[in-house]
């Protein structure tokens, strides 16, 4: 791998509201989502970003968590399941919107690519069983913000 993908970043973003539905709002380019969700060096990123044509709005009132995700490696299938669903939907850029099992299968995707990257980057997590899920910090970042909308 040449410096700029050593020390890029890959970032996603999760919404989920306080019944559960989980919405995806970065990458919204599903056309190529891995290139979409690679961040340069020195770069910095707003999103939603201006060339993807899309605005994060909410209706009515309550809780949403903002969950971004950033990792040293493509979370690859997560990403591939996703494309997947906009392809099936005819959705080529924008947020994609998931339905209960589509989000289990995501997050199983997610923790997937979690434990493949955190093994692949960490010396420390080589012996650990393989029927664990095993997540490095030094990989793999969350967090997460919750914002009450209110009407005003």
């Amino acid at each position: 791998a040449n410096e700029t993908q050593n020390d890029a970043l890959y970032l996603s973003c999760l919404a989920i509201d306080q019944a559960g539905n989980m919405q995806v709002i970065y990458p919204a380019q599903w056309d190529a989502p891995e290139d979409a969700a690679l961040i340069a060096p020195q770069s910095e990123l707003i999103i939603p970003r201006a060339e993807d044509g899309v605005k994060f709005a909410v209706n009515g009132s309550g809780f949403i968590e903002i969950v971004p995700i950033t990792s040293v490696d493509s979370l690859r299938n997560a990403l591939r399941g996703l494309q997947e669903i906009a392809s099936s939907r005819g959705v080529s850029r924008g947020y994609i919107g998931l339905d209960g099992t589509e989000s289990l299968g995501i997050l199983n995707e997610l923790l997937g690519d979690f434990d493949r990257i955190s093994r692949s980057a960490s010396l420390r997590v080589i012996d650990a069983d393989a029927r664990e899920t095993v997540v490095d910090g030094g990989a793999i970042a969350l967090t997460s913000t919750v914002i009450e909308v209110a009407e005003a």
